[in-house]
This record gives C-alpha cells, sequence and structure tokens, in this order.
C-alpha cells in the first residue's frame, strides 16, 4: 500500500451502487454512458474492495450513510487520470457477465422511477418511442430508445390526486352506483401501459379530419384492465373550457377527467406522429412512498408495476384475476356468461326445481361511455 494512492468515496443519503459507478464514469468524460458500462464499473469497484459479487459490495456498503469505501488506487508517482478510471481500466477484469435478475435488481434499486424507466428501456425496449406521464406536472415526455425527451405535450390527468383505479373500476366492478364516491375516485392509473389504436369514436372525440383521437391504454393482468384507461383529445362539447385549463399556468386546473388522459387535437396528432399501436406509455405515481418496480410476469418477461395498489385492485387474488375472461373493445354493456350448463331431470320434470347457484363472469364494458 506503500507505494499505491487510496481514493476513497462516502456514501451519501440516497446513494447506490449504481449511482455511484455511473458518477465516476461521468466525471470529467462527455462519453455516453451505457447499462452495460456502469455494470463493469460496479463490479471493478466490488473487486476494488474485497467484494465477491455485486450483490456483496451493495450490502456491505450501501446499507447505511457514511460508509467508506475504495473508489480507486493509483502508483503515487502518477497523476490521477479520472478519464481512465471506469471500464476503460486494465483493473477492470470480470469473471461472468450480470444476470437479467441482477440488472432488474440494480435498475429496482433506482431512486427515480423515470431514471429506472430510461435505463431498462435502451437495452430492452422493442420499439422507437415511448411516453412517461407525470401527473405531478401535467407532462407527457415522449422518449426515444437511447432515453433522450424528443417533445413534450401538456396533458389533463384525472381529477382525483392519486394511483389506484378510479371510478369507472368502482361502478362495474364493485357495483356502486354512488356518485359522490365515483367523484372521489377519478383517478389516473399509476403504472405500464400499452397503445391500442381505436377504429371508431363518438362524434364527440373525432377530429376535424373525421379520426378517432382515441388510443387507449391496456394494462397488464393482475387488475387493470385494458380499456380501463385511454389516451384522447378534449371533449368537444367543453372543448374550449378544457383546453383554455391545459394551457394556463396553474396545474390544478389540468385535473379534469375521470382517469384518461387527455390532450389538445393537435398535441394528440404529434403525439400519434411517434407513438402508434404496440408502443408504451408509462403513468409515474404521485402517491407519497409509492414507486414503480419491475416485476416478472408469468411469461418470464418484465413490467414496471406501482409498489402500492398492484395486489388489491380487484379485491381478489392475482390467480383469480387472471382467469377473468374480458373483451378489449366490445361493442355492448356488460355481459353476464353463465358457465354452468342446465340439465333436466326426466323423472322430477313436473317437480318445482330448485334454484340452482350460476357462476358469473363479466366482461369488459365499453370503455367509450366513460370517457373523460
Amino acid at each position: 500500500m506503500s507505494d499505491c494512492k487510496v481514493e476513497k468515496s462516502v456514501v451519501q443519503k440516497g446513494d447506490c451502487a449504481w449511482n455511484v459507478a455511473k458518477r465516476n464514469l461521468a466525471n470529467g468524460s462527455d462519453k455516453r454512458i451505457s447499462n452495460a458500462d456502469i455494470i463493469k464499473e460496479i463490479k471493478r469497484l466490488a473487486e476494488l474492495n474485497g467484494c465477491s459479487s455485486i450483490e456483496d459490495f451493495s450490502e456491505k456498503y450501501f446499507s447505511k450513510i457514511g460508509a467508506e469505501f475504495v473508489i480507486d488506487k493509483v502508483p503515487v508517482n502518477r497523476k490521477v487520470d479520472s478519464k481512465a478510471r471506469g471500464v476503460n481500466s486494465s483493473r477492470s477484469t470480470h469473471k461472468k457477465p450480470l444476470t437479467k435478475e441482477q440488472e432488474v435488481d440494480l435498475i429496482n434499486r433506482m431512486k427515480d422511477d423515470t431514471s429506472k424507466i430510461v435505463e431498462y428501456n435502451k437495452n430492452n425496449y422493442s420499439g422507437n418511442y415511448y411516453g412517461i406521464v407525470d401527473k405531478k406536472t401535467c407532462k407527457l415526455k415522449i422518449y426515444n430508445k437511447s432515453g433522450k425527451v424528443v417533445k413534450t405535450l401538456t396533458v389533463g390527468v384525472g381529477k382525483t390526486k392519486g394511483d389506484d383505479l378510479g371510478a369507472y373500476y368502482l361502478d362495474h366492478y364493485h357495483k356502486t352506483k354512488d356518485k359522490a364516491k365515483a367523484e372521489s375516485h377519478r383517478y389516473t392509473t399509476a403504472g405500464e401501459f400499452t397503445l391500442d389504436d381505436s377504429n371508431t369514436a363518438p362524434a364527440a372525440y373525432t377530429g376535424r379530419d373525421g379520426k378517432p383521437k382515441v388510443m387507449y391504454l391496456k394494462g397488464d393482468n393482475r387488475g387493470v384492465r385494458s380499456g380501463q384507461m385511454s389516451i384522447h383529445m378534449l371533449y368537444k362539447p367543453s372543448y374550449s373550457q378544457r383546453e383554455k385549463a391545459i394551457k394556463s399556468p396553474g396545474l390544478e386546473d389540468n385535473r379534469m377527467s375521470y382517469g384518461c388522459v387527455n390532450l389538445t387535437e393537435e398535441d394528440f396528432d404529434v403525439m400519434h406522429s411517434f407513438l402508434g399501436e404496440g408502443d408504451k406509455i408509462y403513468v409515474l405515481p404521485e402517491e407519497k412512498g409509492n414507486k414503480l418496480q419491475l416485476n416478472k410476469q408469468k411469461d418470464g418477461t418484465y413490467k414496471f408495476e406501482q409498489l402500492f395498489h398492484k395486489d388489491t385492485k380487484r379485491g381478489v387474488s392475482k390467480e383469480a384475476a387472471s382467469a377473468v375472461k374480458y373483451d378489449v373493445r366490445p361493442d355492448k354493456k356488460p355481459k353476464v356468461h353463465t358457465t354452468e350448463k342446465k340439465s333436466v331431470d326426466k323423472q322430477s320434470v313436473h317437480k318445482p326445481q330448485p334454484k340452482k347457484q350460476e357462476t358469473k363472469e363479466f366482461s369488459w364494458l365499453n370503455p367509450m361511455t366513460w370517457f373523460g
């Protein structure tokens, strides 16, 4: 140790191995930093601090504020070159690549939800563009695959602040007709959604060019159902009033819908020029303590789901929620399907038959009736 100079760092509030590694690489360099670069740097730091793995390094040094760890060792007769630190260093030797589970774990440890989405999509997103809705600022930002913002649009969102399912869910699954309760549940649900184009729309959501200005936000199979929300142009009968609200400086005026994301007709066309069928839109949580986490799905893929509400939205188990049949875009009002077949007992055909309990499954209501 006498012939080496040791550089150390102290764990600050909010620090994690990912953030520290990214900060090291960004120090004095204008090179684009990829996820692979950050992972290599974490492994270098782990090895430098005598840790056998990334997990060991994270647990040993980032479980408490103030822990001190080594970030570099250089000979005393050589100047420290911050640009040489990191992935290009000869000290960066790695035994095996990071697994998918380890990559997901590192991303989930990041503090900021937007950063999680951007970092994950750099290597895992199949489309060219995706959108992130921030309800706190009432903005929809469109990102390219490399994580750069290419367009920012002002939107209207659910009138009630929160991340759970809204009035539509309460009315048709909890069977409440309590208007006051429905008005208090006008949430824009947080989570990951896939865009589904609509070929038809009511006149109130048809643009001046005669085309429907509606896209559905399809959710996952843990309670956020297809059609529960959509993104669409402002409601025509109150277009001028809502357009004025969106363009006003007060963000409270942008809390206007029953959960759908609202845009002016012009902004909807701009958004649609970037985002189409199958592209992703992420809605950031706004409840204190809530956050998005990557969770593994039954098919082996990963999806961002909110920490709160994910298991309680339907009031049933995940298995039962997954078994419910529903239509993405039904043409009529909810149907009730009877799964029990009727049988006739010839010997007792003239006897009064006791009532048999039927098992009912509800299909999804046409969301057109609940645009807001």
